[in-house]
């Protein structure tokens, strides 16, 4: 791939670094990330590229890439940098600005399970598997996908139709608030 300077977009590089708040120049790309990522084998670039992409300051193919949704945040990357780039926290940010910006690749379900998921937690205090797979169902509009899994599941008693929340929901929920006001 050929770089020019009109290419490049040093805000994106900022706000990266910004939101993040890792100097994506710390990377001196040796790979080890890459080389740990448990789930490295499914993405469409490996973390090592793609945050190549931000310190070129590539806006477009660092937010259309699945590697930010596919992130497990298992920290692996991190504990294995030299340089102690917390990479986990960057691919964050890449999903606050993919999303901000609508560069979602349409028909790529990861950032509607991502919004269901942690709208769950909000919601319930804990992962509630039913009301996550329903959501997520509707939402992509296969309704009746995993019903009879659901049901045999209920009937062997490994999935309840009611959560069962943890006492301090409320205590979640606070987290949740906070962290959307600071990230305004």
């Amino acid at each position: 791939m050929k770089i020019d300077n009109a290419s490049r977009d040093v805000d994106f590089i900022r706000e990266i670094e910004r939101i993040s708040g890792q100097k994506v120049a710390d990377c001196y790309q040796c790979g080890k990330c890459s080389a740990g990522c448990p789930v490295g084998y499914a993405m469409d670039q490996l973390p090592d590229k793609l945050i190549r992409f931000v310190q070129l300051g590539l806006r477009e193919e660092a937010l259309t890439s699945a590697t930010p949704w596919l992130c497990a945040a298992c920290e692996t990357c991190t504990t294995r940098c030299p340089q102690e780039v917390e990479l986990s926290r960057v691919m964050e940010a890449l999903r606050k600005v993919a999303v901000r910006e609508k560069k979602v690749t349409p028909g790529n379900h990861i950032a509607e399970f991502y919004d269901i998921f942690t709208n769950n937690i909000r919601r319930f205090g804990r992962a509630f598997e039913p009301a996550m797979v329903a959501s997520f169902n509707m939402k992509t509009r296969q309704p009746f996908k995993d019903m009879k899994n659901g049901m045999i599941m209920a009937a062997k008693g490994k999935a309840a139709f009611v959560p069962n929340s943890p006492r301090n929901v409320a205590e979640v929920r606070k987290i949740f608030e906070r962290v959307r006001s600071e990230e305004k």
